[in-house]
């Protein structure tokens, strides 16, 4: 029965989800890792556009505990930035930028968030963006 096996496949995760990426680039650095229609990410570039995410999300104030909103469509970038978060114990507060602003401002109130992350490749013309006054990080994805 997979019961059995339960502990066996638990223990083969890396300690972190941060991890992830790891044992691929040692293994496939070139390998694709990521693929959208902006282009693909191999593993080793992966591993680092997490490291620079990681600096500018320090150099950003982001510290361990902090919750980060990230209105963002599924992207490359926010796979980085989700990773990244993860990196240094920050807790990411994933938004669809499909909802309304209100919803997106109730969502960062409820949370008590100190910082919204942005994604502007996701945020078209019409798309909600949060109203409330905070600090709002407007990153371009393509810049990660």
């Amino acid at each position: 029965m997979i019961e059995d096996y339960v502990p066996e496949i638990l223990m083969s995760f890396p300690p972190r989800i941060s991890d992830v990426v790891r044992p691929w680039v040692e293994i496939s650095p070139d390998r694709v890792a990521l693929v959208e229609a902006a282009g693909t990410w191999t593993y080793m570039q992966l591993a680092s556009v997490i490291v620079d995410a990681r600096a500018w999300l320090l150099d950003s104030g982001v510290r361990p505990g902090d919750r980060v909103m990230i209105v963002c469509e599924n992207c490359r970038a926010f796979v980085a930035i989700l990773l990244a978060l993860a990196g240094i114990d920050a807790w990411p507060v994933l938004v669809s930028p499909r909802l309304s602003a209100r919803e997106i401002d109730e969502i960062r109130d409820h949370c008590t968030l100190p910082a919204v992350l942005r994604m502007q490749r996701s945020m078209p013309n019409g798309m909600a963006r949060p109203s409330r006054r905070s600090r709002i990080w407007a990153q371009s994805a393509s810049a990660l």
